[in-house]
Protein backbone atom coordinates (compact mmCIF):
# COMPACT_ATOMS: atom_id res chain seq x y z
CA UNK A 1 0.00 0.00 0.00
CA UNK A 2 0.41 3.27 -0.26
CA UNK A 3 2.92 5.06 2.96
CA UNK A 4 1.63 9.16 4.20
CA UNK A 5 3.97 11.00 6.20
CA UNK A 6 3.76 10.81 10.16
CA UNK A 7 0.66 12.20 11.50
CA UNK A 8 2.18 14.81 14.12
CA UNK A 9 2.89 16.81 10.55
CA UNK A 10 0.94 19.80 9.78
CA UNK A 11 -3.06 18.46 9.58
CA UNK A 12 -4.09 20.42 6.47
CA UNK A 13 -1.65 18.64 4.55
CA UNK A 14 -1.73 15.37 6.28
CA UNK A 15 -5.63 14.88 5.23
CA UNK A 16 -4.26 16.21 1.55
CA UNK A 17 -2.01 13.36 1.88
CA UNK A 18 -4.75 10.58 3.01
CA UNK A 19 -7.36 12.23 0.89
CA UNK A 20 -4.82 11.30 -2.53
CA UNK A 21 -3.40 8.01 -0.70
CA UNK A 22 -6.96 6.34 -0.08
CA UNK A 23 -9.89 8.39 -2.05
CA UNK A 24 -11.71 9.70 0.73
CA UNK A 25 -13.18 12.06 -0.79
CA UNK A 26 -15.29 11.05 -3.99
CA UNK A 27 -16.55 7.81 -1.80
CA UNK A 28 -20.68 7.28 -1.99
CA UNK A 29 -20.93 4.93 1.12
CA UNK A 30 -22.50 7.66 3.46
CA UNK A 31 -21.46 6.81 6.93
CA UNK A 32 -17.51 6.55 5.11
CA UNK A 33 -18.48 10.04 3.81
CA UNK A 34 -19.65 11.69 6.89
CA UNK A 35 -17.01 10.74 8.99
CA UNK A 36 -14.50 12.02 6.71
CA UNK A 37 -15.87 15.36 6.01
CA UNK A 38 -16.08 15.72 9.54
CA UNK A 39 -12.89 14.70 9.90
CA UNK A 40 -11.58 17.59 7.37
CA UNK A 41 -14.32 20.20 8.70
CA UNK A 42 -12.03 19.41 11.90
CA UNK A 43 -8.78 20.22 10.81
CA UNK A 44 -10.22 23.08 8.58
CA UNK A 45 -9.14 21.36 5.68
CA UNK A 46 -11.32 23.90 3.18
CA UNK A 47 -11.04 21.93 0.14
CA UNK A 48 -13.58 19.59 1.73
CA UNK A 49 -16.86 22.37 1.65
CA UNK A 50 -18.34 22.05 -1.64
CA UNK A 51 -18.64 18.40 -0.78
CA UNK A 52 -20.11 18.91 2.54
CA UNK A 53 -22.80 21.17 0.90
CA UNK A 54 -23.61 18.47 -1.57
CA UNK A 55 -23.85 15.81 0.95
CA UNK A 56 -26.18 18.11 3.05
CA UNK A 57 -28.10 19.17 0.22
CA UNK A 58 -28.50 15.38 -0.89
CA UNK A 59 -28.52 13.21 2.18
CA UNK A 60 -31.67 14.22 4.17
CA UNK A 61 -31.34 11.56 7.72
CA UNK A 62 -30.81 13.61 10.57
CA UNK A 63 -27.69 10.98 11.79
CA UNK A 64 -26.09 13.06 9.00
CA UNK A 65 -27.37 16.60 8.65
CA UNK A 66 -27.54 17.34 12.28
CA UNK A 67 -23.69 16.79 13.22
CA UNK A 68 -22.29 18.37 9.69
CA UNK A 69 -24.32 21.01 10.41
CA UNK A 70 -23.03 21.23 13.79
CA UNK A 71 -19.52 20.79 12.83
CA UNK A 72 -19.50 23.39 10.33
CA UNK A 73 -20.57 25.84 12.27
CA UNK A 74 -18.37 25.52 14.85
CA UNK A 75 -15.77 25.63 12.40
CA UNK A 76 -13.94 29.05 11.21
CA UNK A 77 -14.05 27.87 7.56
CA UNK A 78 -17.64 26.96 7.33
CA UNK A 79 -19.65 28.66 9.71
CA UNK A 80 -20.97 31.17 7.56
CA UNK A 81 -21.58 28.99 4.79
CA UNK A 82 -23.29 26.35 7.48
CA UNK A 83 -26.33 29.49 8.18
CA UNK A 84 -26.50 30.35 4.51
CA UNK A 85 -27.10 26.82 3.24
CA UNK A 86 -29.44 26.06 6.09
CA UNK A 87 -31.41 29.11 5.02
CA UNK A 88 -31.33 27.91 1.68
CA UNK A 89 -32.33 24.29 2.29
CA UNK A 90 -33.75 23.95 5.54
CA UNK A 91 -37.34 22.93 3.96
CA UNK A 92 -35.95 20.05 2.20
CA UNK A 93 -35.17 18.36 5.40
CA UNK A 94 -37.77 16.30 7.44
CA UNK A 95 -39.84 18.71 10.01
CA UNK A 96 -38.01 17.64 13.30
CA UNK A 97 -34.53 17.66 11.79
CA UNK A 98 -34.94 21.29 10.47
CA UNK A 99 -36.33 21.93 13.94
CA UNK A 100 -33.20 20.72 15.39
CA UNK A 101 -30.31 21.57 12.90
CA UNK A 102 -31.95 25.26 13.60
CA UNK A 103 -31.62 25.28 17.56
CA UNK A 104 -28.16 23.55 16.98
CA UNK A 105 -27.30 26.82 14.76
CA UNK A 106 -28.63 29.20 16.66
CA UNK A 107 -26.72 27.76 19.95
CA UNK A 108 -23.23 27.76 18.06
CA UNK A 109 -23.90 31.26 17.13
CA UNK A 110 -24.76 32.42 20.50
CA UNK A 111 -21.82 30.11 22.05
CA UNK A 112 -19.53 31.90 19.53
CA UNK A 113 -20.80 35.19 20.05
CA UNK A 114 -19.59 34.66 23.81
CA UNK A 115 -16.41 32.90 23.19
CA UNK A 116 -15.21 32.98 20.02
CA UNK A 117 -14.36 30.38 17.58
CA UNK A 118 -14.17 26.51 18.81
CA UNK A 119 -10.74 25.44 19.06
CA UNK A 120 -9.87 22.17 16.59
CA UNK A 121 -8.87 19.10 17.88
CA UNK A 122 -5.55 17.42 16.94
CA UNK A 123 -6.59 16.27 13.54
CA UNK A 124 -3.76 13.32 13.98
CA UNK A 125 -5.70 11.71 16.96
CA UNK A 126 -9.03 12.08 15.04
CA UNK A 127 -8.03 10.58 11.86
CA UNK A 128 -6.55 7.23 14.34
CA UNK A 129 -10.47 6.94 15.38
CA UNK A 130 -11.46 7.73 11.71
CA UNK A 131 -9.22 4.60 10.52
CA UNK A 132 -10.37 2.60 13.11
CA UNK A 133 -14.24 3.18 12.64
CA UNK A 134 -13.58 1.46 9.11
CA UNK A 135 -12.13 -1.90 10.65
Amino acid sequence: GRSVTHPWSSGKEFLAELDKAYGLTPVKNAEIRFKWQCLCIRGEYKMILPHVKEFLVKQGRMKFVRPLYRQLASSKMGAEQAQELFEKKHLMYHPIARKMVKSDLEKIKVKKSKSGYATAVCVGVNVAFFLLSLL
